[in-house]
């Protein structure tokens, strides 16, 4: 039996593969973290930074003392969550599906607890609002 020995490049399997592949897939990397991506474990997930910065916008745009109207807030929230969800729909839903809505539906539950209404279902009517009842209520 005859055996091949290849005469250019790096065989596959070689002990150099996995170095040029790091040094290949490096710019990449930093790419997707400028964009607000990061890989862990595989998959594509928003960056930390990414996810707090989205909060602390949540948190601004609902706090108690703002003084309007749960509309009000609910059409200045609406596309501003959108955005957000629509730019990162191609990460891995776990990281920031959940928490972001509860964030929302927190500052809800808070506004209507405050006001002295039920929470559960303007917590809901919220959701349907934004258009993320399909996808994201629970």
């Amino acid at each position: 039996m005859q055996s091949w020995t290849p005469t250019a490049g790096t065989p596959q399997g070689a002990v150099i593969s996995p170095l040029l592949a790091n040094l290949y897939l490096h710019p990449l990397d930093v790419k997707m973290s400028e964009l607000g991506y990061r890989f862990e474990a595989g998959r594509r997930r928003v960056r930390h930074k990414s996810l707090k910065g989205f909060k602390d916008k949540v948190r601004e745009k609902t706090k108690r003392t703002r003084g309007e109207s749960m509309r009000t807030i609910i059409d200045d929230l609406t596309p501003m969550i959108r955005g957000w969800f629509g730019y990162f729909k191609h990460a891995h839903p776990p990281t920031h599906i959940h928490k972001p809505r509860r964030t929302h539906s927190q500052a809800v539950a808070l506004d209507t607890a405050k006001a002295g209404k039920e929470s559960r279902s303007t917590s809901q009517a919220c959701i349907v609002c934004t258009g993320l009842q399909g996808r994201y209520a629970s």
